[in-house]
């Protein structure tokens, strides 16, 4: 229920887009015109605000700076790494990955483990592997994908249950109690804007962890005009960030962490 309402809430409350859209129409559908008028200017400022990339871009900043660089040990082994999911989806027509915006987490931790800084990956939540309300999972045909990509199968550890951020927290736990593994042994990989939420779930379950964010929101040397024309690539940036605002708040509310 709690993993319906986010999904529900992230099309109603979270998506510029879906703000204008609702202007718009009652814009066009009611006969008051201060009203009308009104609707007209707030959708025309949504969309100048949401598709800045410099202002989107800075918000992601203010939102990530306590997470934005790597807090880990780069002379030892971690023995496994907790890669959030939401990355990817497995075709079952070809066996190929239909990556999304947040592969990157997928591909640092692979590069962490062939430059021998991880020797387990643990995947938690993830559309590729989870198993689905029938029972089946197209974990097989991840695992045969990655294995082409010449990551052995052996690598994976598949954590298949996780819907939110806080089952990522309790049900990587519980593998790493099985294998014995400890925390500082442990390192957390997941995008910068996700980081400081997931971290507090993974602490509220006993696992304070090193981490390594990704997709962080770096500043450029310098602006152009270019730079600041509307694109959508921000407004979908300004999802994320809002997304991560909201979750923080509903986390702390119901003790999440």
């Amino acid at each position: 229920m709690f993993f319906e309402i986010s999904k529900f809430l992230d099309f109603i409350i979270i998506a510029p887009l879906t703000w204008m859209t609702i202007l718009f129409i009652v814009a066009f559908v009611t006969k008051k015109k201060k009203l009308r008028r009104g609707c007209f200017i707030a959708a025309i400022a949504i969309f100048l605000i949401f598709t800045d990339m410099p202002l989107a871009d800075w918000a992601g900043r203010q939102a990530t700076k306590s997470v934005n660089a790597p807090h880990m040990n780069m002379k030892k082994p971690y023995k496994a790494a907790l890669v959030m999911g939401g990355f990817a989806e497995m075709d079952n027509r070809n066996g190929m990955m239909k990556y999304s915006e947040f592969t990157d987490r997928l591909w640092e931790a692979v590069r962490l483990w062939r430059g021998g800084h991880v020797q387990r990956i643990v995947i938690s939540g993830d559309c590729s592997s989870n198993i689905d309300s029938e029972g089946y999972s197209t974990a097989g045909l991840f695992l045969n994908y990655m294995e082409s990509l010449g990551v052995p199968r052996s690598v994976f550890i598949l954590e298949q249950q996780a819907l939110n951020t806080r089952q990522n927290a309790t049900y990587c736990k519980q593998i790493v109690d099985t294998m014995h593994i400890r925390n500082s042994d442990c390192l957390l990989i997941t995008s910068a804007i996700h980081m400081p939420r997931t971290l507090r779930c993974f602490a509220k379950v006993g696992m304070p962890l090193d981490y390594y964010p990704v997709g962080q929101f770096d500043s450029p040397a310098h602006y152009c005009h270019l730079d600041f024309y509307p694109k959508w690539e921000a407004a979908i940036k300004w999802e994320r960030i809002i997304n991560e605002w909201i979750g923080r708040i509903i986390y702390r509310i119901v003790g999440y962490n």
